[in-house]
């Protein structure tokens, strides 16, 4: 006899970092998978039996090519925060396109297709920092903090077009595949080059990518209808707590001391600044400085309260499997 389907899941964004991960996790749990992406990916990226769509996520034929036949959506194309590049004006508007019309196009799409269930991937980054003495909820205020940010809001609104709609909030994600600010500390230490900024004893959240997937398809099977959830490790931890976990997983040494966070900021500013002016970037920036020395501390506890969740990745262990060789 035959592996019996789980179900049919079309997965957006599917060669990005987490995508690739979720696509991997639907096929092993028995998902027949239909991806949609932008240009065919290479052979071999993509698991044997993905059926694959090519076309824009703005297409709105691809759209409703992408969704025929399916049961469930888990929508991960985005543009996201280290993607801008063009004037303000234009950045805006590509921002608005993908995040929020895009997100409402396939939302309706779906819902006219006789999809069951619409997975929205979103951001803690919609309630902005946290002020030192809180940990934020789902029922925290949103104050996004950039057009990342506020555009991944709306799109949370454009999502509930969809059918049995469940939204996401992802802390920041780490793991083998994941690039972005932590991927420039984990750089910084590797080559001995990181020095600390300020006392790090403020607080962040992450969950490892491995994890996002297991909490995306339980959600997926078993929320209700207009739940949102932060998905994240279970904790929050300092800073200085992530950087002793990432060194440790390099066997790298750190700097001693640290350095204070203003004159370090105005600094980084004037260096960052140049390097543009000649078409290089700088490998630490005010955006990593930043994420760096903010306070950003958020709960998990409503996904594993009312879906069982439980994280497989703690700080130490997770930064050891994503820095393994």
């Amino acid at each position: 006899m035959g592996t019996r389907v789980r179900g049919a899941a079309l997965v957006t964004g599917a060669t990005g970092a987490i995508g690739l991960k979720l696509v991997e996790a639907l096929v092993s749990v028995g998902y027949s998978v239909r991806v949609l992406v932008r240009r065919r990916p290479a052979p071999h990226t993509l698991p044997d039996g993905v059926d694959t769509v090519v076309g824009d996520i703005g297409d709105r034929q691809a759209l409703i090519q992408a969704v025929d036949k399916m049961d469930i959506v888990f929508h991960l194309a985005a543009k996201l925060h280290l993607q801008a590049r063009g004037t303000d004006a234009s950045v805006r508007e590509d921002y608005e396109r993908v995040n929020v019309d895009a997100t409402r196009d396939l939302a309706e799409a779906s819902a006219r297709a006789g999809v069951r269930r619409f997975v929205y991937f979103s951001t803690i980054a919609v309630y902005g920092p946290s002020r030192p003495d809180e940990i934020l909820d789902e029922a925290s205020p949103l104050r996004p903090q950039s057009v990342y940010a506020e555009t991944k809001m709306r799109g949370e609104r454009a999502a509930m077009h969809g059918p049995s709609v469940v939204i996401l909030r992802l802390a920041a994600v780490y793991g083998r595949r994941v690039k972005g600010n932590y991927h420039q500390l984990v750089r910084g230490i590797q080559r001995g080059i990181f020095v600390r900024v300020g006392l790090g004893i403020n607080r962040r959240t992450l969950v490892h990518e491995h994890d996002v997937t297991r909490a995306a398809i339980l959600a997926g099977e078993n929320a209700a209808s207009g739940r949102i959830y932060n998905v994240t490790d279970g904790d929050v931890h300092k800073v200085r707590e992530i950087v002793d976990a990432i060194s440790a997983a390099l066997g790298r040494r750190l700097l001693p001391g640290h350095l204070p966070v203003a004159p370090t900021r105005f600094i980084v500013g004037m260096i960052e600044d140049a390097l543009r002016l000649t078409g290089r970037s700088s490998p630490i920036g005010r955006d990593t400085l930043d994420k760096l020395v903010e306070d950003v501390a958020v709960s998990g506890r409503n996904l594993q309260t009312d879906l069982g969740f439980q994280p497989v990745f703690d700080l130490t262990a997770g930064w050891r499997e994503a820095l393994a060789r």
